[in-house]
């Protein structure tokens, strides 16, 4: 090799060895934290609702002591000081919050009898509670002006779905706007969002269906709304919702003890041929939440009923069809899961607030982890086995980086580095990235990143991200990790 070759080898090492620390990787090490949020009272925690405020710190609104609404701010990112605890409301009916934050970073609460607008980031003075009256299995969101727009159901005999649209944020200004949407909608939770016009998008149970009502306007009056009702009959208890790029739903729910991920492919659902996913290992699960990551692919918190335990689904493609999911048992050291709300941070970590019924508590969860599974780099390696430092541990995952997810080379991910391995990368030989954008997505037809790794050195496991070049390179980086397995 040239002077000048290896010189920008030794560079790119030493810039790599900066920019992965040992402060980062002491970061990326650190366990999932659990923390006990609120214990004050009986039967705290349930009907939870999270979402981080500017500065990545979970803010929960959360039912309590029967028919009480609290806020929890907490003061860091696990919740684990400084957390300032707030009864925000009261409510005759003990059936579901929902929480957006406004653009102060003011919280606004949708219960099941109301809604109230925080005057402080903690809710501790300043609320104003909106006159409208609101039912039950809530769900709320925002539209541009910062109006709350809240999806809910009226129970027996009515059984309807309604969308209440505030003309102003704080819902006082009596010209509020209420439609209805669809009839047999059953208390088991409502989910909204609002498509780019601001028309909003729904899901919710009946007794035929999961059903997707999309609104053609914004407050959905007129009676004119399109519903489609999927599945089979009685599907859709506890849906969560998320609007794709591309405008089209991505509905996780359950029926019986099956987890199903609905992906439309129209911002209508219809069509009869919407991608119906479900996924293995999910147990007998309920209370959903679902959330996007940056790619598209669905993360789901629920709780397994059969084994009581939280649990995450994390899947590594848009529709949830492929066989990458990851399941995690999340928490499971009694009977908890039951109302679980899901977001994730800036590093597409969960960020899971639960009810841990066996206590009676609001817990929360801050994964270390894109899995929750104590793989911080999310390359199929435990940090507990990237961290070993024994000479020979490198057979078992060892003397790796824990920021680094190139480093573990597995094309198979089978946690098992064999000739099957190495067979990957040669049927992959000259399958390049053409595309102009070499390495990144989106990728040239043919060419897969996983089969694709440039070398660092100078042990074997010191690779680095592709380059869109497969060739005989890639070959000898797979050879050199033979026998390394994480498995």
């Amino acid at each position: 090799m040239p002077r000048t070759g290896l010189a920008l080898v030794v560079m790119a090492a030493t810039l790599v060895g900066f920019l992965l620390a040992p402060a980062d990787q002491a970061l990326a090490a650190a366990p999932d934290a659990i923390t006990t949020v609120d214990s004050n009272g009986f039967t705290v925690g349930s009907d939870t609702s999270v979402v981080l405020d500017a500065g990545g710190r979970p803010v929960i609104s959360y039912m309590a002591n029967f028919g009480h609404v609290r806020l929890a701010h907490c003061g860091d990112a696990a919740c684990s000081a400084g957390n300032a605890i707030t009864g925000a409301a009261t409510s005759s009916i003990d059936k579901g919050t929902s929480l957006a934050l406004d653009s102060a970073g003011n919280p606004v609460i949708a219960y099941s009898g109301g809604l109230v607008h925080c005057g402080d980031p903690n809710c501790s003075s300043g609320n104003v509670f909106g006159t409208a009256p609101i039912g039950e299995s809530v769900s709320l969101t925002l539209d541009a002006a910062g109006n709350p727009v809240v999806s809910y159901t009226l129970p027996e005999p009515v059984l309807e779905l309604r969308v209440l649209h505030c003309d102003d944020p704080k819902c006082t200004g009596g010209g509020d706007s209420t439609g209805t949407v669809g009839s047999a909608a059953e208390l088991f939770g409502t989910s909204i969002a609002l498509d780019g016009a601001g028309n909003p998008v729904v899901s919710y149970k009946t007794y035929s269906g999961v059903a997707i009502a999309h609104c053609n306007d914004a407050t959905c009056s007129g009676g004119d709304e399109s519903i489609s009702i999927l599945d089979v009959a009685d599907a859709g208890r506890h849906s969560s919702l998320e609007l794709d790029a591309a405008g089209n739903p991505v509905v996780a729910y359950t029926f019986n003890n099956v987890l199903r991920v609905l992906h439309c492919n129209d911002p209508d659902c219809m069509g009869g041929d919407e991608s119906f996913a479900s996924p293995t290992g999910a147990g007998y699960p309920d209370h959903t939440s679902l959330e996007l990551d940056a790619g598209g692919n669905p993360v789901v918190s629920y709780s397994d009923l059969s084994t009581v335990v939280l649990k995450l689904l994390r899947c590594d493609d848009p529709n949830c069809d492929g066989t990458g999911e990851v399941h995690t048992a999340v928490d499971s050291p009694g009977n908890v899961g039951p109302y679980t709300s899901l977001v994730l941070d800036a590093s597409e970590h969960p960020v899971i607030s639960y009810f841990d019924h066996g206590n009676d508590d609001l817990k929360l969860i801050h994964c270390a982890s894109p899995s929750c599974d104590g793989d911080g780099d999310d390359d199929g390696c435990s940090n507990s086995a990237e961290q070993q430092t024994a000479p020979g541990s490198e057979l078992s995952g060892g003397r790796r980086d824990l920021k680094n997810r190139y480093d573990y080379f597995n094309p198979t991910g089978d946690g098992q580095n064999r000739i099957d391995d190495v067979l990957a990368v040669v049927d992959a030989y000259f399958m390049d990235d053409t595309d102009g954008n070499p390495g990144l997505p989106p990728y040239a037809a043919g060419y897969n990143p996983d089969m694709d790794r440039t070398l660092l050195g100078p042990d074997a496991w010191d690779t680095w991200e592709p380059n869109g070049l497969q060739r005989v390179d890639d070959v000898l980086n797979a050879l050199k990790q033979y026998f390394h397995d994480c498995g």
